[in-house]
């Protein structure tokens, strides 16, 4: 699967919302996206805004997403084994995997990321009523432990819409869910920029 197919799907699974407009521009390198509302939040977890779900998806990656069929499929994991008869899922990610300021994306940024998700989204916090324990034993494997099996759980990470299971670095993911990112540091198809530095960073 191609990472723009990933945005595109994004748009596709926004059901029942406005479109965007695209249009070429005079360059053949160049396209001109125009959505239907200014970008008012840049954070999927804060805002449930279609232009920010679709931004989202441009600057950040996911762990699963569905394909044209809306059928889930690894994205950053390499593969997931089941064990304990569902009650062990250890999720391993590809290697190479790095955010766009050059730092590696490690199983600890997953863990923070879907933690912060599962705040806000109706699914990803009926997965948490039945998780007792989601951790990253390496920095390429976390796992979670749920008190009985959720076959589900890769079809609720790929949920695009409001809320969307964006994977962001974890100093970024452990910003409260309700206040919004006030930088932008993804490892989506398109380069993010920084709204904003902190003084430590």
């Amino acid at each position: 699967m191609q990472r723009r197919d990933v945005f595109r799907g994004a748009a596709a699974s926004a059901a029942g919302l406005a479109l965007p407009r695209i249009g070429s521009a005079q360059s053949a390198k160049t396209m001109k996206f125009v959505p239907q509302a200014d970008l008012a939040s840049i954070d999927p977890i804060q805002s449930g805004a279609l232009v920010t779900i679709m931004h989202g998806c441009a600057v950040f990656d996911m762990l699963y997403v569905p394909d044209d069929n809306y059928k889930t499929q690894p994205q950053m994991v390499e593969g997931h084994l089941i064990e304990d008869d569902g009650r062990t899922w250890k999720i391993t990610l590809r290697d190479g995997l790095k955010f766009h300021d050059g730092t590696p994306v490690l199983a600890r940024d997953c863990v923070a990321s879907i933690q912060r998700w599962a705040k806000r989204d109706g699914l990803g916090s009926t997965l948490f009523t039945v998780v007792n324990e989601l951790s990253a034993p390496t920095d390429k494997m976390f796992q979670f432990h749920p008190k009985k099996p959720f076959p589900l759980l890769p079809d609720a990470l790929s949920k695009i819409g409001a809320y969307t299971c964006v994977n962001m670095p974890e100093w970024l993911a452990q910003i409260p869910p309700t206040t919004q990112v006030s930088e932008v540091v993804g490892s989506g198809p398109i380069a993010s920029w920084r709204t904003s530095v902190s003084p430590d960073r």
